[in-house]
């Protein structure tokens, strides 16, 4: 594959990662929007370390961007389980947690867009 393929496929992946995040809020839980969630962010993770191994990056060396897009991504993945299954009535909450993840996800865009 070359790099704009697994370009494309992060990007998918992370609009999946997204509507995953959704089903996830939702119903939290639900056995099936847990395994889809964990299913695109395992998927997310996977292609964005693929990115950058095809863009060069190895080893502990890693440019800071790469380092902010990895906690990010260990973020969105693991605050969600801890904080939907404890606030399963709570749907205000869960509309702003859910604005809180988005925008953490966008930071994580602009991370991978600018490369600062």
């Amino acid at each position: 594959m070359n790099y704009y393929d697994i370009k494309f496929f992060h990007i998918f992946m992370s609009l999946l990662y997204v509507y995953g995040l959704m089903s996830f809020a939702s119903k939290p839980k639900a056995l099936f929007s847990k395994l889809i969630f964990t299913l695109f962010s395992v998927l997310l993770i996977a292609s964005g370390i693929t990115s950058a191994a095809r863009l060069g990056f190895s080893g502990t060396n890693l440019p800071i961007w790469i380092w902010g897009k990895s906690l990010l991504a260990l973020l969105l993945w693991a605050l969600p389980y801890l904080l939907y299954s404890k606030l399963a009535n709570k749907e205000k909450l869960i509309r702003s947690l859910n604005f809180i993840f988005v925008l953490m996800a966008l930071i994580a865009v602009y991370l991978g867009i600018f490369k600062p």
